[in-house]
């Protein structure tokens, strides 16, 4: 989606997305993967299989598999994701909920 278009309502995908404009609405993308580009906004939920960020994204973001905020990325909102990844730089103000994690084991210090 380019730079210069802008979308009032919501957006469901059958393909994966990348998103250089704006869209005030959600979008959805279960099966497949969406990126919000450094000149992307998204005012609504993205609810995809994975969600990467570099612009910015307010309201809630459903990542099936991960989530990932990259440097330049600005989210206001909440992030349910099977993993998370936040690059240094990232701005994030909301909540984040991810599986609970099963326990790790330990590896005994070689040496």
């Amino acid at each position: 989606m380019g730079a210069s278009l802008h979308i009032s309502g919501d957006l469901v995908s059958q393909e994966p997305l990348v998103i250089h404009g704006t869209i005030n609405g959600s979008v959805t993308a279960r099966q497949h993967g969406v990126m919000v580009a450094a000149s992307g906004t998204v005012t609504d939920a993205i609810d995809a299989r994975r969600v990467v960020v570099a612009g910015r994204v307010t309201g809630s973001l459903h990542a099936a598999e991960a989530a990932v905020l990259l440097a330049t990325a600005h989210v206001d909102g909440t992030i349910h994701a099977g993993h998370l990844s936040c690059a240094a730089g990232a701005r994030l103000q909301g909540a984040i909920h991810t599986p609970p994690q099963r326990s790790c084991r330990r590896e005994k210090a070689r040496g």
